[in-house]
């Protein structure tokens, strides 16, 4: 039980290689949430298809548990980088919003508004140095 509740916790900081490693290992459990999304619409009734496997990715099931799984990390890495914990929430609420085909008109605009700016988060929250790194600079310095 207290293996689950460290899943989960979003109180400390977290540097950037502890970051990446940690998202690594929750990368199977994703697939392990994508696997049972797949097979309960199996169950259902739907058949087995490429189109089935892109909506289970879309699923709420499955966006639920990523944000389980990832929001807590990113949290923690914010509080590291030194940002505020609200840009967190933006940036996953704009993670949320539903992507247009790519024939529609607003899908230009969708990428511009919405996938630009998150990779641009993604990159900072990934490189952005955290105060392990402020704190060793600072002493190097004197």
């Amino acid at each position: 039980m207290n293996q689950i509740l460290k899943l989960v916790d979003y109180r400390g900081e977290l540097g950037r290689l502890a970051y990446f490693s940690r998202s690594i290992y929750r990368i199977p459990l994703m697939i392990a949430v994508i696997a049972i999304n797949f097979g309960l619409n199996l169950l259902i009734g739907y058949p087995p298809s490429v189109e089935l496997f892109q909506t289970s990715l879309s699923d709420p099931l499955v966006t639920v548990m990523s944000l389980v799984f990832f929001l807590p990390l990113t949290i923690r890495r914010a509080n590291d980088a030194g940002i505020s914990f609200w840009w967190v929430i933006i940036f996953e609420i704009l993670y949320l919003v539903l992507e247009p085909s790519e024939e529609m008109v607003s899908y230009g605009i969708y990428t511009l508004l919405v996938t630009i700016p998150y990779l641009v988060w993604c990159l900072i929250i990934v490189f952005k140095p955290g105060k392990a790194l402020r704190e060793h600079r600072r002493s190097n310095a004197t």
